[in-house]
């Protein structure tokens, strides 16, 4: 701030050109109670978003896995079989989905861990109805969540790593989880073929 020749500095203040600044002179921010003169809390709408698309995306995907349990024939371990290989072949195949589906859902925080949770027991109780019906042996309301929550990790595990498009190569694993506790482990293996 150069001073104006012949009537003396432009900022009498000054006595010197500032180039950070001074607290005496910059101001100071008033005082405030938190949060005062912010607008009211809105909903985080990229998390509802999220979500929402995580719902829609599940509600296919269990829809599918239910329908392929329906219409396969044999006991209840083929049947679980068929629904496990289709949730597989479509984890394959859409491998935006099955990201938001088992790591971005993570970034709903809290509502999102929720929201995974109320679904994997959806496909805990398709587990735990062919069992109640008979066609397998007892099963613990534990047992079930374990062998759910496992295959959910395989799952986001090769989501995580990069490798969807061998997650069907996988069946084998996938069916020792979610079968073995109910018929045993060679029972599983040998329906993995």
């Amino acid at each position: 701030m150069a001073a104006r020749p012949g009537r003396g500095p432009a900022r009498p203040h000054r006595k010197a050109a500032r180039r950070d600044g001074t607290l005496e002179f910059m101001g100071r921010e008033r005082e405030r109670d938190r949060g005062e003169g912010h607008p009211a809390e809105s909903p985080d709408l990229d998390h509802a978003r999220l979500l929402a698309d995580y719902d829609a995306a599940m509600e296919v995907a269990l829809a599918e896995v239910e329908h392929a349990f329906l219409i396969a024939d044999g006991d209840w371990a083929q049947r679980m079989g068929a629904a496990v290989a289709r949730l597989l072949t479509l984890a394959a195949r859409n491998h935006d989905q099955a990201r938001l589906c088992t790591v971005g859902v993570f970034a709903a925080g809290p509502d999102g861990i929720a929201r995974r949770d109320a679904w994997l027991r959806r496909f805990a109780a398709l587990r735990d109805a062919g069992l109640a019906a008979g066609d397998g042996e007892e099963s613990s309301r534990l047992g079930s969540a374990m062998a759910t929550g496992a295959l959910f990790e395989l799952v986001r595990a090769h989501a995580s790593d990069g490798r969807l498009d061998r997650l069907e190569d996988a069946l084998p694993t996938a069916l020792l989880v979610v079968l073995g506790p109910s018929i045993g482990r060679d029972a599983a293996l040998r329906l993995a073929g």
